[in-house]
């Protein structure tokens, strides 16, 4: 888990997915989905901030980590972790 998340919570459940941030671990249904380190980080962030704006900046901070990235590959992530 990054350390920079900002949520309390370590099991979040919306819809049928539920997502574990101790264990690294989304399901659907008790199904695992696999995701990939970066786009977990994605999905725990948008999921803690339910509610919430979460800047291009948090992005950046929280889940690349200062790594310079574009804008395309911050649209990708959101768009892989989005249900389908």
């Amino acid at each position: 888990l990054n350390q920079d998340l900002p949520s309390p919570a370590l099991r979040f459940r919306f819809d049928r997915f539920e997502l574990d941030l101790r264990n690294r671990h989304l399901s659907a249904s008790g199904a695992r989905i696999d995701l990939s380190a970066r786009y977990f980080d994605v999905l725990a962030l948008l999921v803690s901030r339910h509610g919430h704006l979460v800047t291009k900046d948090e992005f950046h901070e929280t889940v690349w980590r200062g790594m310079s990235v574009t804008d395309e590959a911050l649209t990708q992530a959101i768009r892989a972790v989005r249900p389908q």
